[in-house]
């Protein structure tokens, strides 16, 4: 289950990248489409992570050990995709072209 934690610990990196907040983001001094970036960024880096973490559970555990890792997996990309579009959709309300 050495992967399941590497793969929690990449999430608490994919969250803490998601949670980050410009100066300028908190002040209003964001564009849609700068919104949109991040946006992207963010599922990029949070599919690049699933992705990384799939192929190590296939490759690092056998039986019920893949299932359970896959899982964490998963759990994982949703929780951070949900935290993508939180802060999507926060950045828009506080973008300056409304």
């Amino acid at each position: 289950m050495n992967v399941f934690i590497r793969f929690s610990d990449n999430s608490q990196n994919t969250m803490q990248h998601l949670l980050l907040k410009s100066p300028g983001e908190s002040a209003g001094g964001v564009t849609k489409a700068e919104c949109k970036r991040r946006y992207d960024e963010d599922y990029a880096y949070a599919s690049a992570i699933y992705l990384s973490s799939m192929l190590l559970c296939s490759c690092a555990t056998g039986g019920l050990g893949v299932c359970l890792c896959a899982i964490g997996a998963s759990a994982g990309y949703d929780y951070a995709t949900t935290l993508a579009d939180r802060s999507y959709y926060d950045c828009l309300s506080n973008a300056i072209d409304r």
